[in-house]
């Protein structure tokens, strides 16, 4: 049976993700996977390691990540037999911290991969010096009484824009985590949907008319500007929407001047 809904009309009862199951209509096809395993690897440095994963605009579909070991073998004299798993020694202590310390893993997208800087930098509670415009879309551990992750449902379609890395901080270099992440292009995920602004704008116009303009007296919240000696002082709703030709994601609250503005153009 043919659909008969309007193009734009997201409130009609003819669905495309019925086509394939998928949030969007997105075709199966289009989903891809990545992974790396992740250890530390500099540990007299520093207990955190950066790896990248996809060098792309992708939108995330799911993540999983597994814990591998507590314990490894990184002294072997071949290749074939390096970094192989073993199991933790029979030292109640040492098993029972191995068993409980947790490993963190992190991803993020940045607006700039830089060979020399961006590895050596975050980190847990990371120097001001050491942190870089990276953004973090998604964190989890893993422990021995917890050796697998799954990424959150409303992860979906999270937007990379830089691409997507992964940043570990384990306590040792003998913890070992393979995470993989699956996704979609940007190219085929984003036709899936309606610009995002219509769509806002399609459902004001169903609850507020088409004589009230967008947005308007809606409340967008209270910003602050956070000080460097931990002080904040009230800001005002910003009238600039983003133009940075990054990640196009907005705040209501602080960009609704700017949506009003876009759209009365």
């Amino acid at each position: 049976m043919a659909c008969e809904c309007e193009s734009g009309a997201y409130n009609c009862s003819c669905c495309c993700a019925s086509v394939t199951g998928l949030r969007g209509g997105i075709h199966p096809d289009y989903i891809e996977s990545s992974w790396t395993d992740l250890i530390i690897a500099t540990e007299a440095t520093r207990t955190f390691e950066i790896a990248p994963i996809i060098s792309e605009p992708i939108h995330i579909v799911s993540v999983t990540a597994s814990l591998a070991c507590t314990l490894r073998d990184n002294t072997a004299s071949s290749d074939a037999a390096l970094d192989q798993l073993e199991q933790p020694e029979a030292d109640v202590a040492a098993s029972y911290g191995r068993s409980n310390t947790p490993a963190m893993f992190s991803l993020f997208t940045t607006n700039g991969w830089s060979v020399a800087n961006t590895p050596v930098q975050g980190g847990f509670f990371a120097y001001a010096d050491d942190l870089d415009e990276r953004n973090y879309c998604v964190t989890g551990t893993v422990t021995a009484q917890s050796p697998s992750w799954t990424s959150p449902p409303d992860l979906f379609g999270y937007f990379c824009d830089g691409g997507l890395y992964a940043e570990l901080n384990a306590p040792s270099h003998e913890y070992g985590v393979r995470l993989c992440v699956n996704y979609v292009k940007r190219a085929a995920f984003s036709p899936a949907y309606g610009d995002p602004v219509q769509v806002l704008q399609h459902y004001w116009k169903c609850a507020h008319g088409t004589e009230v303009r967008f947005l308007d007296g809606f409340y967008g919240g209270v910003s602050h500007r956070i000080g460097s000696e931990g002080t904040s002082t009230a800001g005002t709703n910003s009238t600039a929407i983003d133009t940075d030709a990054h990640n196009p994601l907005w705040s209501v609250g602080t960009n609704i001047t700017g949506i009003q503005q876009e759209l009365d153009t």
